[in-house]
């Protein structure tokens, strides 16, 4: 009753995107892996300065400050000197080696955010452009794997819009506007903007500053790990 009295005088376009979420129930939270989960920029960058090294390419600092603030995604190496077409394969097998070898580091309050979201009773996903071969022994080491219900990476697909709807679909919801999704590029706030989604920037993951986040209009930004649980909780 209360819920129809809200539309009979109060027009759609009047009620906050919050408020519609809360009265429809946010059923699904999905959380990417870089930059929002692991601090994982600072070990991307030595591993670009040690795959150089070991190439005898030139020193990738200024490749990597000219790829900060994009999604330039394996145009980085060709811009250090790699020829894509023959050495994909190579740097592919060197990155997960090295990840798994220099794990990224767990970011501060990320585990008390998933034990909220599971007390609450809310499906949790993984959609990450990242391979399952780094994402699951991370996961595994920080006894984080079983708190996923569904894990989605580059191997599924290589456009990360594309990896968000087979989070939700695999789990059975229907109306993407009941999904929370959480990442650090622009790529993941318009991924989860084209298809309705609640879109929570994060602005500590290193990798693209919030002045950027902010031109693709999130729903919430979050520029500390300790904000995390509060932007998603306004929606749950």
């Amino acid at each position: 009753m209360f819920i129809w009295l809200v539309f009979k005088f109060f027009p759609i376009s009047y009620i906050s995107f919050a408020v519609f979420t809360v009265f429809m129930g946010v059923e699904l939270v999905i959380m990417d892996y870089d930059g929002t989960l692991v601090d994982s920029e600072p070990v991307r960058q030595r591993f670009f300065h040690e795959l150089c090294t070991k190439n005898n390419k030139p020193d990738p600092a200024e490749v990597i400050k000219k790829t900060y603030n994009t999604d330039a995604g394996f145009e980085v190496y060709s811009r250090m000197g790699f020829n894509l077409e023959e050495d994909l394969l190579y740097i592919w097998g060197e990155f997960i080696k090295f990840f798994n070898e220099n794990p990224a580091p767990i970011f501060p309050y990320v585990r008390e955010t998933i034990s909220r979201i599971k007390k609450l009773n809310k499906k949790l996903a993984l959609a990450s452009a990242n391979s399952i071969r780094i994402i699951s022994p991370s996961l595994q080491r920080n006894g984080l794997e079983p708190a996923f219900d569904i894990i989605v990476t580059t191997e599924d697909s290589e456009r990360k819009a594309t990896i968000l709807k087979k989070c939700a679909d695999k789990l059975g919801v229907k109306n993407y506007r009941n999904v929370i999704s959480v990442g650090d590029t622009q790529d993941d706030i318009t991924g989860a903007g084209s298809l309705g989604m609640i879109a929570i920037a994060v602005g500590y993951g290193g990798f693209c500053s919030a002045d950027l986040l902010k031109k693709h209009s999130p729903s919430e930004l979050v520029l500390k790990p300790a904000g995390l649980l509060h932007a998603i909780e306004k929606y749950l």
